[in-house]
């Protein structure tokens, strides 16, 4: 299997299991679908909140190493990074140092869910206490107190 950008043969990555490979000359890495999870689940293994993986895919002049037809380029999960898959489900090419910009993406991402989750739990329990203190004046009212 050889570099989509630079033709060198693409060599597995010890580090990163046999669903990964890279390329010594340009350091773009190929990763299987499954190694691309693994990948965001290394920070944030939670699916549920990830969101959508591919969004506006664009045809590039690059092919897959897989089975050789152009991949598509696209923005992921909204964010500003654009990466490269084979619109046949071979896998995602990643340039130098997008590994990285993943990981921090799902990094941002598990924070920004954490937030969000103890503000809804911080509103869930003042609307319990607001609820409470609205049934105790009813309650004072009704005898008159």
């Amino acid at each position: 299997m050889n570099c989509p950008k630079c033709g060198i043969t693409l060599v597995t990555t010890p580090d990163e299991g046999p669903e990964t490979r890279s390329c010594p000359a340009c350091a773009g890495m190929w990763l299987k679908p499954e190694a691309l999870k693994g990948l965001e689940d290394r920070v944030f293994d939670q699916e549920q909140w990830k969101g959508s993986l591919v969004h506006w895919n664009e045809p590039i002049a690059v092919h897959c190493p897989a089975c050789g037809r152009p991949m598509e380029e696209f923005q992921y999960r909204i964010y500003s990074l654009k990466l490269a898959h084979c619109p046949d489900g071979h896998g995602f090419w990643l340039n130098a140092g997008d590994a990285e910009k993943v990981l921090e993406i799902m990094g941002r991402r598990k924070a920004d869910i954490q937030r969000k989750l103890q503000a809804e739990g911080e509103f869930y329990k003042m609307l319990q206490r607001w609820k409470k203190n609205i049934f105790i004046r009813q309650i004072f009212r009704l005898f008159g107190m």
